[in-house]
């Protein structure tokens, strides 16, 4: 991926919320160093609190959504 800190944490909440994915590896380009430092300070804490909101919510059918796993 490229582009802006808030482009990664929109496709990488995407990938949480709508895939499930719980696991993501950074194979950094160019300035590894500094991709690595915004991954752990800017885009990985932006992730975990949009998830975080996003789970808080109710859910659109009103009911509490259950996994099939639960039943």
């Amino acid at each position: 991926m490229s582009g802006p800190v808030s482009a990664w944490v929109e496709r990488i909440t995407g990938f949480v919320l709508e895939s499930g994915m719980d696991t993501f590896v950074l194979g950094p380009a160019g300035e590894s160093a500094r991709q690595v430092e915004l991954f752990a300070e800017e885009v990985a804490p932006a992730v975990r609190e949009a998830v975080r909101e996003a789970r808080s919510r109710p859910s659109r059918s009103g009911g509490a959504s259950r996994l099939m796993s639960d039943m």
